[in-house]
């Protein structure tokens, strides 16, 4: 099918997987997520876990009202610490009163949450942020990266 060649190095997938042990092998070069169980599972561990937060995680994977997740670019960030990230994110949030929690990062497909304070920002990772809809991360940036510039000269 000329729809399946023409996109088929673009697409990711999101598959289940039951027993990685055994299984993992079978998606082997497939770009794309496994997802190793339902989300009632996942809501269930993480109530036991920490009693209070289901809700938390429900508002923010629905992305139907409040905050949810967005994957953004960094440019003028790139070379940054995670934590100058953090620190001038603070400043821009409460200087645009645009609220944004950093959550992690991807760098080379791989995920990290919550970053050490000294690890590096490269070219071609991705930031994961909690914010509400509309977020303007080229507006947001271009704050944080005044901020730092303005640290620096005091």
């Amino acid at each position: 099918m000329h729809f399946k060649t023409e996109f088929a190095s673009q697409t990711r997938t999101i598959y289940e997987i039951i027993d990685a042990n055994r299984h993992a092998h079978l998606f082997k070069n497939v770009k794309g997520t496994a997802v190793r169980a339902d989300m009632v599972t996942l809501a269930t561990a993480q109530e036991c876990d920490a009693p209070g937060t289901v809700d938390w995680t429900t508002l923010l994977l629905q992305n139907t009202s409040g905050p949810n997740y967005h994957t953004v670019r960094p440019e003028l960030t790139e070379g940054w610490s995670w934590g100058e990230l953090i620190l001038h994110g603070l400043d821009a949030s409460r200087n645009l009163e645009v609220p944004v929690n950093f959550l992690g990062l991807l760098h080379e497909g791989r995920p990290f949450p919550c970053p050490l304070p000294g690890v590096i920002i490269h070219a071609g990772d991705t930031l994961l942020v909690a914010a509400f809809p509309g977020f303007n991360w080229q507006k947001f940036e271009e704050e944080m990266a005044r901020c730092k510039t303005s640290d620096s000269s005091s």
